[in-house]
């Protein structure tokens, strides 16, 4: 089993690796932890770049795990302090990719434990991924900043604020490791899923 590795960085959609089969997307508002969720995933901190100034992130990042499996770093959206035509591209640039991309088959969109009920690009980005077939999971980041008797709480608001079902949202926090075990169970469990049901359309 090799380790983790940086596949390419695509600056549009005709740029993307076609040879993969199917990958998973991290996608959320800018500083809300998506590099850091890779970083973890991949077990291999230098592999992700990661900045204090969000939307850093302009190209579609592909990464592959010591598992095999394929993650996609997606730009940020929010907040980023770039010109408004470039965020214009990159807004188009993501929507693409979620429309269009056959090999997209998980979506991990990150919300930030302290901003529970989400923003309106959070709902926004979210009901766009469920337009578009996607399946979604739901990933509470920061979840440390949080007492341990809020962080219960704090889910099940994420999930009633983004009318998701209950114990659907999985909090998480790259400082402490917490929750990293359920989210790559959720990922594996949903590939498996869908790898389930793709060989059964074939049979």
């Amino acid at each position: 089993m090799s380790g983790p590795t940086f596949i390419i960085s695509a600056a549009k959609l005709s740029q993307c690796p076609p040879e993969i089969e199917r990958e998973v997307a991290v996608i959320g508002r800018s500083n809300v932890g998506k590099s850091s969720l890779l970083a973890q995933l991949l077990g291999q901190q230098s592999l992700v770049r990661r900045s204090r100034t969000p939307g850093r992130t302009q190209l579609i990042n592909y990464f592959k795990t010591s598992e095999g499996d394929t993650l996609v770093d997606l730009p940020g959206y929010g907040f980023a302090d770039v010109p408004n035509q470039v965020k214009a591209g990159l807004e188009h640039l993501v929507e693409s990719y979620l429309r269009e991309r056959d090999q997209l088959a998980l979506v991990l969109l990150l919300i930030d434990a302290r901003r529970a009920k989400g923003s309106d690009d959070d709902r926004a980005h979210l009901a766009f991924v469920q337009h578009c077939g996607r399946r979604v999971i739901v990933i509470v980041t920061k979840i440390d900043r949080l007492a341990k008797a809020k962080r219960k709480p704090t889910l099940r608001e994420v999930e009633k604020s983004l009318d998701l079902p209950a114990g659907s949202a999985i909090g998480f926090s790259a400082e402490t490791g917490d929750g990293l075990g359920a989210v790559r169970k959720a990922i594996q469990d949903a590939l498996r899923t869908i790898g389930d049901s793709a060989a059964q359309e074939e049979e």
